[in-house]
């Protein structure tokens, strides 16, 4: 991104009045953004612990340049499908008419299994109104993108994100979202919604999912209620729903687990914020 469109967008994120952007034709706001193409490689885990060869396979205009690729594999380990979305046809109906859908918790949804899919996207807030791709390599470590968020207790992305699934019909992506808690020694990861991308012939637009970027969540506590413990489990306190933010100071971090089925390119922009929850 030149110098002239980063201005202008840390210029408008920090505005008093914004104004509305129009939506283009393909689906997209006009103005200023960030655009993220995240890129499917077939090679992307040889680049594990060699950063020579890694720059070699996918080019100095992107491995560790400032440029807006993102690379992941290919094909994942975990193959996109059932997941949190409930959507099984994924790679398998070229006639259902949704190349991009964005799907929303319903009501708070936490795990105290670690999501199990290998591949990464990390997101770090910062309150200096900066965007940036930080590490472009989905491997084995995860991939990492700086986002800007508001500098108060809540804590919400300065920024809405719009995304579509572009390149050869017949493959198919799904990225999910988890904010990760810590309570008392216990891990919970909270899901704050999926992106399904299942790439068809004809035109493709972009979908809004900023949502991705808030979680539904509550005060758990252990429910014993037999005395042997043999079966409870972390329980939502009544009454103790909210929303927040998936970067608020309860959670350790956020990242999405990226699946992919031969998808090739997705392409995410960033556009500033005009609005926010509450």
């Amino acid at each position: 991104m030149n110098v002239l469109l980063k201005t202008s967008l840390i210029a408008s994120l920090f505005s008093l009045v914004f104004a509305p952007l129009a939506i283009a034709g393909n689906g997209a706001p006009s103005g200023a953004h960030y655009t993220v193409n995240f890129i499917g490689h077939p090679n992307l885990a040889e680049c594990d612990g060699d950063p020579e060869y890694c720059e070699s396979i996918l080019g100095g205009n992107a491995a560790y340049s400032g440029g807006s690729a993102l690379f992941v594999p290919l094909v994942t380990s975990k193959s996109p499908g059932n997941g949190k979305s409930g959507k099984t046809t994924l790679c398998t109906d070229p006639d259902d008419g949704l190349q991009t859908e964005f799907i929303d918790e319903e009501g708070p949804t936490f795990q105290t299994e670690e999501p199990d899919g290998k591949t990464r996207i990390y997101f770090e807030p910062t309150t200096d109104g900066s965007f940036e791709i930080v590490d472009r390599i989905a491997d084995k470590d995860g991939a990492t993108i700086q986002v800007p968020v508001t500098d108060d207790a809540n804590r919400y992305i300065m920024l809405d994100l719009f995304i579509r699934v572009l390149g050869k019909p017949g493959t198919c992506a799904e990225i999910t979202g988890y904010a990760e808690e810590t309570v008392d020694t216990t891990q919970l990861w909270w899901y704050s919604g999926s992106i399904l991308l299942d790439r068809e012939s004809g035109r493709s637009t972009f979908e809004k999912a900023t949502d991705i970027f808030s979680v539904a969540y509550c005060e758990v506590e252990w429910v014993d209620t037999d005395g042997d413990l043999a079966g409870d489990t972390w329980q939502c306190v009544d009454g103790s729903e909210t929303e927040l933010s998936v970067f608020n100071d309860i959670f350790d971090q956020y990242f999405w687990e990226f699946l992919n089925n031969g998808t090739r390119l997705i392409q995410a922009r960033f556009y500033p914020r005009s609005d926010y929850p509450g």
